[in-house]
């Protein structure tokens, strides 16, 4: 038979020698060693027969401190921009047990700003010596702005943090050219149409929920093609002038979408003027009477728009003596 003579650090674990042995013959002899204390520890194993006498052989080990620790592969994870509402590639943390004791895991989440991260983990209740599980995360923005949350793992050795951070992104409403000047337009004549290119620059689609004039109406009118326009491209929002009165008038095209800022305006100028005409006083040298002379009057259009005259021809003449030449 076999013992050791310091049974709580020193134990037969298990033998493979019967009752009897061979002569030439071996067997073996596994002894488990469990310190009690740091240090080195010594005992003896025995080994007992019937006719060869009790044979002894010494034992000795160190017995470590306990280490529990872990690590995280990253101390932290950045995952740049992404679109509200959608979904970023996944990043991985790698956990590893980097003591000489096995470590119990009770959680591994996403705490401060989990609503805009998720995980998922093939961590388990324990991870042993040298052991290495993993944990995915991705962000997946509710908001725009600078997201950030933590990823935390609570092991029996202490918890484990990783910073989580991100930013969500909309659409972005850039307009050429951010305003609207019209030349001078005849009152209740329409101008040509200028026009308005409404470009996203953002990385995610922009939808317009209306688009439209909020002052001006009597004044200016609008069409338009924007109802979504996906990153990097545009519409167009098409104004004409058509004043209802002389003097300066203005108004303003509002475009209300699920972008930055949410309303993007574009203000609207331009001056109405009247038809306006004049006519010149023609002069007369003296003239014996009974005699003739002419003189020539001018008629001049000073708008800016076709002046119409009034048929027969450039008007009458009132005043005894004076007859239309021309």
């Amino acid at each position: 038979s076999f013992d050791t003579d310091t049974s709580t650090e020193f134990t037969v674990l298990s033998k493979t020698c019967t009752v009897s042995l061979p002569a030439g013959d071996s067997c073996t002899v596994t002894v488990n060693f469990a310190p009690t204390s740091a240090g080195p520890r010594s005992g003896q194993l025995h080994a007992y027969t019937t006719n060869a006498g009790n044979l002894e052989v010494g034992l000795s080990g160190v017995g470590t401190a306990q280490n529990a620790t872990a690590s995280a592969s990253v101390s932290s994870l950045n995952f740049g921009n992404v679109a509200v509402d959608a979904s970023s590639d996944e990043k991985t943390v790698t956990i590893t047990n980097t003591g000489n004791v096995s470590l119990s895991m009770t959680d591994v989440s996403v705490v401060n700003g989990g609503a805009n991260f998720t995980r998922a983990s093939t961590c388990g209740a324990v991870l042993a010596v040298d052991a290495a599980c993993s944990v995915t995360v991705m962000f997946a923005p509710k908001v725009a702005g600078t997201l950030t949350g933590t990823l935390r793992a609570v092991l029996s050795a202490g918890s484990l943090d990783v910073a989580l951070t991100g930013t969500g992104t909309l659409g972005v409403a850039v307009t050429n050219p951010i305003s609207l000047s019209f030349a001078d337009q005849q009152v209740d004549s329409s101008s040509t149409a200028l026009n308005v290119m409404v470009t996203n620059t953002g990385n995610r689609k922009l939808t317009f929920a209306s688009v439209g004039l909020v002052s001006g109406s009597g004044d200016f009118g609008q069409t338009n093609n924007c109802v979504s326009v996906e990153p990097e491209a545009s519409c167009m929002v098409s104004v004409i002038f058509t004043p209802s009165t002389s003097g300066s008038r203005t108004g303003t095209v509002a475009m209300t979408h699920d972008g930055v800022g949410g309303t993007t305006l574009v203000d609207l100028s331009g001056s109405g003027r009247d038809q306006g005409a004049v006519l010149t006083n023609p002069a007369f040298p003296a003239t014996a009477v009974g005699a003739t002379n002419t003189a020539t009057a001018t008629l001049t259009n000073t708008g800016i728009g076709i002046l119409e005259v009034t048929p027969p021809g450039m008007g009458s003449v009132n005043g005894a003596g004076y007859s239309l030449a021309s």
